[in-house]
C-alpha cells in the first residue's frame, strides 16, 4: 500500500511540474505577441495567485480533454462502421451511411467496437508495448528532480493505462445507451483495454529478456505483427460485418479478459529484469529525444546547408562592398547547392508539365475551360516549389547567426541592403521555376486549340508574375520582421509558426477555390502588389528593432 501511495504522490508531482511548465510557456509566448506582449510585465511570473488559477484551469482542461477525446474516437469508429455497412447497400453511399448512423442499430455498434478493438486495443496497444518509449516530459522530470528512475517510470506506465481506462467510462456509458446496454458495453471496453494494454507491456519486456541486443529483429518482428493484425482486421470487417464485435462483449470474453488482466499485472509486478528493462528503455528514449531534436531542427532550419563549400577562384566578389559583399559571397559559396535544388524542381515541373500536356492531348479537349479551373491551384504549386524558405534558412544558418551579434549588421541601411539583395536572388530562382510552369501551361492550352486567346495569356501571365512577387517577398518579410530563430537553430517565435501555418492553409484552400479567371487574377495581383509595397515599408520601419538574435 505504501508503494502505491508513493507512486501516486510522484505522479501528482509530475503533473504539477508539467502543468506549471506549460503555464510558464504560455506566459512567455504571450509576451512575444506584438502590441499585447509589451503591456505584460516580466514580473507576471512572480504573481503566484494568477499562475495557480491558470494551473487549475489547465488541469481541468486536460481532464475534460481526456474524457472528450474518448467520445471522439468511439464516435469515429461508429461513423466508419456506418459507412462500411452503407457501402454494401445499393443506393447513394452517403445517404445510406447517414441513415444507418442515426438508426442506432446493434450491428453498427458491434462493427464500430470491433474496429476500435482492432485499431486501438490491438494495433496501438501492441505498438506502445512493443516499441515502448518514455515521454520527453518524463525524461526531463526524472533528470531535473532526481526522482528514482526505475520506480517512477514503471509506475507512470501503469498509471497512464489506468487513467485511459477512467476516461473511457463516460463515453462507454453513452455509446452503450444507444443499444440499451450501457453497463455491458462499459465493462467490456474497460476489460478489453486494460487486459491487452498490460499484456502488451509485459510482451515488450518478455522480448527484451531474450532479444535485448537484436534491435533489428525487434523492429522487423513488430512490423510483421502489426501488418498481420491489420490484415486480420480487413478480413474480419469484410466477411464478418461485426459478429466478432458482439462476441467481445459476451460473458465468455469478459472472463477471458479478466484472466488475461490478472496474469499480465502479476507478471509485470514480478518481472525479473524490470530495472534492466527500464534502464534500457530510458537510454533508448534519450537517443530518440536527441534524434527528434535534430530532426526538428532540420525541419525548422536546414542546418545541413552548413556543409563545407569551396569557392571558385573567380568568386572573389571584389566589385562589391559592405553587406552586398557578404550576401554575394554567401550566394556564390552555396551556388552549387542552390542550383542542385533548382534542377530537381525543374525536373519535377517538367514531369508534371508533360503529364498535363499528354492528358490534354489524349482527352482531345478543344476548350481551355478546364485550365481556367486549374489557375487557383498554381498558388499551392508555387508554395511547394518556392525558394523563399530555403534562401532564408541558408542566410541565417551560414551568415546571420554570426553577423547579428555585431551592431553594424543591425543598422537600418545594412538591413535594407541585405533584404533587397536576397529578394532579387529569390526573385530570380522563383522566376525560373514560374517561367517553366508558364511554358507548360500555355503549351497545354495550345495543344488542341492550336491558338491561345489573349485573355487566357494575360490572366496566366499576371497570375505567375503575382505569385513570383508574393512568394519571393513573403518568407523574407516575416524573417526580417520576426527573426524567429535562436542561436541554437530553434524556432522561438510563436508568431512565426502561426503565420507559416495560416499561409500554408491559405495556399491549400486555393486548390478548392471556386473563384477563377479574371476575377481571381485581379484579386491575387492586387493583394500581392499591396502586400509587397506595404510590407516593404513596414519592414524598413520595424526590422531595425526586430531583426536581432533571440
Amino acid at each position: 500500500m505504501g508503494a502505491i501511495m508513493k507512486a501516486i504522490r510522484y505522479y501528482f508531482y509530475y503533473e504539477q511540474v508539467s502543468i506549471s511548465t506549460r503555464v510558464n510557456g504560455f506566459l512567455y509566448y504571450l509576451q512575444r505577441i506584438p502590441l499585447i506582449g509589451r503591456k505584460i510585465p516580466r514580473t507576471i511570473y512572480q504573481i503566484y495567485s494568477l499562475k495557480k488559477i491558470l494551473c487549475v484551469f489547465l488541469f481541468l482542461f486536460r481532464i475534460l480533454k481526456g474524457f472528450f477525446m474518448k467520445f471522439v474516437w468511439l464516435g469515429v469508429y461508429y461513423f466508419l462502421a456506418s459507412f462500411i455497412i452503407g457501402f454494401s447497400i445499393e443506393g447513394d453511399l452517403v445517404e445510406n451511411a447517414m441513415d444507418i448512423l442515426f438508426m442506432g442499430e446493434k450491428n453498427t455498434l458491434w462493427l464500430g467496437l470491433l474496429l476500435w478493438f482492432i485499431l486501438v486495443v490491438l494495433v496501438k496497444g501492441f505498438s506502445q508495448g512493443w516499441f515502448a518509449n518514455i515521454d520527453e516530459r518524463v525524461l526531463s522530470f526524472v533528470e531535473d528532480f532526481d526522482i528514482p528512475k526505475q520506480f517512477f517510470i514503471r509506475c507512470q506506465l501503469m498509471i497512464d493505462i489506468a487513467l485511459h481506462i477512467l476516461f473511457y467510462i463516460p463515453a462507454s456509458l453513452v455509446f452503450g445507451s444507444i443499444v440499451g446496454e450501457p453497463w455491458r458495453i462499459t465493462l467490456g471496453i474497460i476489460l478489453l483495454y486494460a487486459s491487452f494494454s498490460y499484456f502488451f507491456s509485459y510482451l515488450g519486456r518478455l522480448f527484451f529478456m531474450y532479444f535485448s541486443t537484436k534491435k533489428s529483429v525487434e523492429e522487423v518482428l513488430g512490423a510483421v505483427i502489426i501488418i498481420a493484425l491489420l490484415g486480420s482486421a480487413v478480413l474480419l470487417v469484410v466477411f464478418e460485418k461485426g459478429s466478432w464485435g458482439e462476441f467481445l462483449f459476451t460473458p465468455v470474453a469478459f472472463v477471458l479478459s479478466m484472466l488475461l488482466l490478472l496474469v499480465s499485472i502479476r507478471q509485470l509486478l514480478t518481472f525479473r529484469k524490470g530495472n534492466a528493462y527500464i534502464t534500457y528503455m530510458y537510454q533508448e528514449s534519450l537517443i530518440v529525444r536527441d534524434v527528434m531534436a535534430e530532426a526538428k531542427k532540420e525541419g525548422e532550419l536546414n542546418v545541413s546547408m552548413q556543409e563545407d563549400m569551396v569557392l571558385e577562384p573567380s568568386d572573389t566578389c571584389e566589385e562589391m562592398n559592405g553587406s552586398n559583399y557578404l550576401n554575394a559571397l554567401l550566394f556564390r559559396r552555396y551556388r552549387k547547392l542552390l542550383h542542385k535544388a533548382l534542377r530537381w524542381r525543374l525536373i519535377g515541373i517538367t514531369v508534371l508539365g508533360i503529364g498535363l500536356v499528354l492528358l490534354r492531348f489524349f482527352a482531345r479537349e478543344d476548350s481551355i475551360d478546364d485550365l481556367y479551373g486549374l489557375i487557383p491551384s498554381l498558388f499551392f504549386l508555387m508554395y511547394l516549389i518556392s525558394f523563399g524558405k530555403k534562401i532564408v534558412q541558408m542566410a541565417f544558418v551560414n551568415c546571420d547567426v554570426a553577423m547579428l551579434h555585431y551592431p553594424f549588421y543591425r543598422e537600418k541601411h545594412v538591413i535594407i541592403s541585405g533584404f533587397i539583395y536576397r529578394f532579387k536572388k529569390t526573385l530570380l530562382y522563383n522566376g525560373l521555376l514560374a517561367g517553366l510552369c508558364y511554358f507548360f501551361f500555355i503549351l497545354a492550352a495550345f495543344i488542341n486549340t492550336k491558338s491561345v486567346h489573349w485573355m487566357f495569356m494575360g490572366i496566366t501571365t499576371f497570375t505567375f508574375i503575382s505569385l513570383v512577387l508574393l512568394f519571393s517577398f513573403h518568407e523574407l518579410f516575416i524573417y526580417y520582421l520576426l527573426q524567429p530563430f535562436s542561436c541554437n537553430m530553434e524556432v522561438v517565435n510563436p508568431i512565426y509558426k502561426i503565420v507559416s501555418g495560416v499561409f500554408w492553409f491559405f495556399a491549400y484552400i486555393n486548390m478548392s477555390s471556386d473563384v477563377g479567371g479574371l476575377k481571381y487574377v485581379l484579386i491575387l495581383a492586387t493583394v500581392s502588389f499591396l502586400y509587397v509595397i506595404i510590407g516593404f515599408v513596414v519592414m524598413m520601419k520595424v526590422a531595425p528593432r526586430t531583426f536581432r538574435m533571440k
